[in-house]
């Protein structure tokens, strides 16, 4: 009630003052008493008010100035409004400077006939920015589950990171071994217990913030087929073509004397030598 009464009575401003200037309390109740309805103002008194945080005094003064119609300067508006954010944030971490909000990380994830390779990012979702740098890291690496808890701030709260995965098979934990990047990234580096292909890193229903890591798939991706018994798709990595280089190839399209974007095409050559 009290914040509320003090932004609507700083909307409005003293044109001219005298006496108000000449207030030379040392305290706000010393200043409000010496303040009466025939105080002349001056637009000076209210600002140096706002810059004291003498607020109740501020109500008092801009109140006589309503009473006696005076014009609001926006400025003083647009101070009270500044004001009013900085105290809503005060407000905001003094309520939540108990509160931790639990993320559980997005993570790609990719393998070889042997390995499984796993990068969490410090976000819910592999395109949102998330934590840059965590505190108190903790990680855990056992033969069917990897684990990290770390903490962090963003947008003053406070954020704990944590990843608790059971994994899709077993692995061999002293030979997998993880390593936290920059950027806010943690790579493992998974040892698998028998040269076999998984289905998906985890066990269980697939994980919405879960993506495949094309980068390290494409670099295995001749070994997995060759593992699994699937054919190498020579054409995988192939651009695929365009609608003019379909039309190009199609014999049923003749383009004779035609221009794309400056460049003459004709296809006529082509299907007189078929």
């Amino acid at each position: 009630m009290f914040y509320t009464l003090t932004l609507l009575s700083l909307f409005s401003v003293i044109s001219y003052c005298k006496t108000c200037l000449e207030i030379t309390a040392d305290s706000e109740d010393k200043y409000i008493k010496e303040l009466s309805k025939d105080v002349e103002f001056d637009d000076k008194c209210l600002k140096d008010l706002m810059v004291k945080q003498w607020w109740q005094a501020s109500i008092e003064l801009s109140t006589f100035a309503i009473q006696k119609d005076q014009q609001i300067d926006p400025s003083f508006k647009a101070e009270a409004l500044n004001t009013k954010k900085k105290v809503e944030k005060l407000i905001s971490l003094i309520e939540n400077q108990g509160k931790i909000n639990t993320v559980s990380p997005a993570f790609q994830w990719a393998q070889s006939p042997d390995t499984v390779f796993i990068e969490v990012k410090f976000s819910h979702r592999w395109d949102y920015p998330g934590c840059l740098e965590v505190s108190d890291p903790e990680v855990s690496i056992k033969e069917d589950r990897i684990t990290f808890t770390g903490m962090c701030s963003r947008s003053n709260q406070r954020i704990k990171i944590a990843l608790d995965l059971e994994l899709y098979n077993k692995i061999v934990p002293e030979a997998s071994t993880y390593s936290m990047k920059s950027g806010g990234r943690l790579n493992f580096t998974l040892k698998k217990y028998e040269v076999e292909a998984w289905a998906k890193p985890n066990k269980g229903k697939k994980l919405s913030n879960a993506t495949v890591w094309w980068e390290m798939r494409d670099k295995y991706r001749k070994e997995m087929n060759a593992l699994t018994g699937e054919e190498d798709d020579e054409d995988y990595k192939k651009p695929k073509k365009t609608g003019l280089e379909d039309l190009m190839d199609n014999p049923n399209v003749v383009i004779k004397d035609s221009y794309v974007d400056g460049k003459k095409i004709d296809n006529t050559k082509e299907k007189q030598d078929l």
